[in-house]
């Protein structure tokens, strides 16, 4: 973290608890080259909004993405991470 930058926890929204928003989830997601030129890639993340965060993963690798960076982003499971990890 940069000297002098100081992180703030985002505001919780009214009659909520910090408990009730800071609920998270594990999320697998595949990242699949649509020309096979790459090999498909299986991620872990750990996001508090699952459908905001595949949202974002379109946006980042199809919406805005370069031509030959755009990635086909589906939901994987949990078995597809550990067999693309090798654990």
């Amino acid at each position: 973290m940069h000297a002098g930058y100081r992180r703030s926890a985002p505001a919780a929204p009214p009659n909520t608890t910090t408990e009730e928003k800071m609920e998270s989830r594990d999320i697998y997601v595949k990242l699949t080259d649509p020309t096979g030129k790459h090999k498909p890639v299986v991620n872990h993340h750990r996001v508090w909004d699952a459908d905001r965060f595949i949202a974002s993963q379109h946006k980042q690798y199809d919406t805005d993405a370069k031509p030959g960076e755009k990635r086909i982003v589906s939901q994987a499971s949990k078995s597809d991470y550990q067999k693309f990890t090798g654990s």
